[in-house]
């Protein structure tokens, strides 16, 4: 490995460094938020490279960022991605430390993604991390590659819509069940708001406990309600930052439904939904969605992505089978087969660590 001369700043902020071919790894414990956020623009990164989201999702899972950037010689970047190092020690006896990309790596030439990623095993490697997991959160390109390099991995679908388009020709790309639903909305008078306010954060909170509540009724399974100090760091770190928009739907001035997005580099993605029985009859969540989708390409956005159906989410079940496959479908969509990956580096430390994990739930110890 050769070692290059590091600027001040990456002298204080560089805990690792590799070489890559022509290129080197950088691997930072801190960045410059605008400096990042330029050079993710430039590699056609999606919110989930951004500074904000590694802000975000580094306070809710509690876990330390670790941002990787690979330069050429020249000082050009060309590729960067962040990860969050989270380690758990059972009574004192073994840890379990783990990194977790949320994204795939934004890169300029695809080419570079093997060579990057593996520099990323060997540091886990070195760093006695236990776990390497890599998603693929808006980032469905160049995944298959994890399960050529050792990667335990499950399928995912991702469904993005083109925005680059006139409004005429997206309307045209929907659905004729869905323009009627939202034509239905239209008719019912609701009113769709981008909202401002912590407390219209915590109403959607609401609409959320009514949806899990309905879901739980219904049979089907479906995620808990996160507590309020979720809802508060969404309105913080990615509302007031700008990455992240909620809308509601009223009813006069009752909000019966709500989505919450991100958007960054001209990408949007649909990240969280709910709405109460009367939003559901009134259609109020695909008016949200039109309204949203028509926001974004007024302001110049070029992709709108409606998030992913992991394997998972199918129990068996082809992908066809799927109402969430149908929903997001409908909205003219075109699906991207992606992969999400687990690599685990230390299988003894892993198993030991799993069996006394179980071992302590089951007796409460």
């Amino acid at each position: 490995m050769r070692l290059k001369i590091k600027s001040e700043r990456e002298k204080t902020d560089s805990i690792s460094l590799f070489t890559i071919y022509a290129m080197n790894v950088e691997i930072l414990t801190s960045v410059d938020p605008a400096e990042w956020n330029d050079d993710v623009k430039k590699l056609g990164g999606c919110c989930f490279h951004s500074y904000e989201w590694s802000m975000s999702s580094s306070k809710r899972s509690n876990a330390k960022p670790l941002y990787f950037r690979w330069v050429d010689e020249s000082g050009v970047v060309q590729g960067g991605g962040f990860g969050l190092i989270s380690g758990r020690s059972l009574a004192g006896i073994i840890s379990n430390k783990t990194l977790s990309l949320g994204s795939f790596p934004a890169c300029r030439d695809t080419a570079i993604f093997t060579s990057a990623i593996e520099k990323i095993i060997k540091y886990c490697s070195k760093s006695s991390i236990a776990v390497l997991k890599m998603h693929s959160f808006g980032t469905p390109f160049g995944t298959e590659i994890l399960q050529e390099l050792g990667f335990s991995v499950s399928k995912r679908w991702e469904f993005l819509i083109n925005l680059d388009i006139s409004e005429d020709e997206l309307w045209k790309k929907l659905h004729s069940k869905k323009r009627n639903l939202i034509r239905k909305g239209q008719k019912q008078n609701l009113s769709v708001k981008k909202a401002e306010h912590l407390e219209d954060v915590m109403e959607f909170r609401t609409l959320a406990l009514e949806t899990w509540q309905r879901k739980t009724i219904q049979g089907i399974s479906f995620p808990g309600v996160a507590e309020e100090d979720y809802y508060k760091l969404l309105k913080s770190h990615l509302m007031d930052t700008g990455l992240g928009r909620l809308y509601l739907a009223y009813d006069g001035k009752r909000p019966i439904a709500g989505s919450f997005f991100v958007g960054f580099n001209k990408k949007a993605y649909y990240m969280l939904s709910s709405a109460s029985d009367q939003g559901l009859k009134k259609a109020a969540p695909d008016l949200i969605l039109w309204t949203c989708m028509n926001d974004y390409q007024k302001q110049g956005y070029k992709v709108f992505n409606l998030g992913g159906v992991s394997e998972r989410d199918l129990n068996g079940q082809p992908l066809e089978k799927s109402g969430l496959y149908h929903f997001k479908i409908r909205f003219g969509a075109d699906v991207y087969p992606c992969f999400k990956g687990e690599l685990v580096l230390r299988p003894k430390q892993f198993k030991l660590y799993s069996l006394l994990k179980a071992l302590k739930s089951r007796f409460a110890f």
